[in-house]
């Protein structure tokens, strides 16, 4: 849902609403009868959410099939995250590779059903076509070598994929791991961190152009995340 809405309205529009994921996870475990954190606490998540609003200000655009989509995509992400703490916390839990591992073959199912839904499957026998026929050896030259030609295994497109999908299992893995130590509103607190690190990573490798919002949003991010960090730790001892 989040990748299709993504091309239905503007990336500020589409991070702008993600933002708001600690307070949905936040409202959600409400619902389901754990207690509200402390003032503090609520005011890092604000801190956050602004910040991240801050950072990714710009042109808002949104049909009102793409915002409902996004607001979807919010809503289903959250609950994601609180189903996954359970699995790895609860009493029934299990490891995050044993949970990625039952998880992936209904992944595929449901992928195929949306591919098919939006009109992806039609293309899938084109592309690969496509691919295999633009495959081109990769041509090598050291110093004042002469060129030498280094053939692929497979077409660059399918290494493109084939990246992809480690890093997918790695971000997965890693995030599992940020779920079981840190609960859903303390891995969505992450993410929007996340958001904030690719703009800087951004403007430092990609040399985008930085403003005064931006400046103040990573500023705003990063103390709200600090701060909720310590106050959760806090309130864990005091509880403790």
């Amino acid at each position: 849902m989040s990748a299709i809405s993504m091309s239905l309205v503007s990336l500020t529009f589409h991070q702008i609403v993600r933002s708001l994921g600690p307070v949905v996870t936040l409202g959600l475990e409400w619902l389901l009868g754990v207690p509200l954190p402390s003032s503090g606490t609520m005011a890092s998540l604000a801190m956050v959410v602004v910040g991240v609003g801050c950072t990714s200000i710009g042109d808002i655009e949104f049909s009102s099939w793409g915002a409902l989509l996004t607001v979807v995509s919010v809503l289903l992400a959250c609950v994601k995250g609180l189903a996954t703490n359970r699995f790895l916390v609860g009493p029934n839990r299990l490891g995050e590779s044993d949970l990625l591992q039952r998880m992936s073959a209904l992944a595929v199912l449901q992928c195929v059903c949306v591919a098919w839904w939006v009109g992806e499957l039609d293309g899938v026998a084109q592309w690969t076509a496509s691919a295999v026929k633009s495959a081109e050896p990769i041509r090598l030259q050291i110093g004042s070598m002469n060129v030498s030609t280094v053939p692929l295994p497979l077409p660059v497109p399918f290494l493109h994929l084939l990246s992809n999908s480690i890093l997918a299992l790695l971000v997965n893995l890693s995030s599992f791991g940020a779920s079981r130590h840190l609960g859903p509103v303390g891995s969505s607190v992450a993410a929007n961190v996340k958001q904030v690190a690719t703009v800087v990573v951004g403007v430092v490798v990609f040399h985008y152009s930085i403003n005064s919002w931006i400046i103040v949003g990573v500023a705003l991010t990063i103390c709200g995340g600090w701060m909720y960090a310590q106050n959760r730790t806090a309130e864990k001892k005091k509880k403790e």
